[in-house]
């Protein structure tokens, strides 16, 4: 899945995808937002990330003033919507589409988020039970230089609860 924000960063997804040869359906949010049982037709979702979007810019889209900001082929570009097209780039998922993604992960469908749009999975609600923790820049410099003096490595701490279900 993709938003029209941006579609470079995902863009690497797809030529991985392609690559590898993994079969897969290219739709952007707007259908999301339009389509209410994603899971009839999909098991996994994957949403790309978008480069640095906030949640609100995934929902909202790109502000709607003036003119539709088509991405079609047409005689003036030929190359554009080869892959997908939209009438309009400015809509975005909409709390529509995002209903709609609450309902496909409720009846099971797996969403796999990365980066910015994992922060939108945690922050709409997507991902219960998973937070993120942002620490202040001079806790950071306390933890790098810790971790060069003492031997601690920098990177990602994550903590994992899981639960099964009997």
């Amino acid at each position: 899945m993709h938003t029209w924000l941006a579609t470079q960063t995902e863009g690497w997804w797809r030529y991985a995808f392609d690559n590898a040869g993994v079969p897969f359906h290219y739709m952007s949010t707007q259908n999301v937002a339009k389509e209410d049982d994603l899971h009839s037709k999909y098991d996994v979702i994957i949403f790309a990330p978008v480069d640095r979007a906030s949640t609100i810019s995934i929902l909202n889209g790109i502000p709607s003033w003036n003119n539709a900001m088509p991405w079609q082929k047409s005689e003036l570009t030929p190359n554009l919507g080869v892959i997908d097209s939209t009438e309009d780039m400015r809509p975005g998922l909409g709390y529509e589409g995002l209903a709609h993604l609450k309902k496909f992960v409720e009846q099971g469908g797996l969403l796999i988020t990365c980066e910015d749009t994992a922060q939108f999975a945690i922050e709409t609600g997507l991902a219960p039970g998973v937070s993120v923790w942002q620490i202040h820049a001079s806790m950071a410099t306390a933890i790098a230089g810790l971790s060069a003096g003492i031997g601690g490595e920098p990177g990602t701490a994550l903590r994992l609860d899981t639960l099964r279900q009997k």
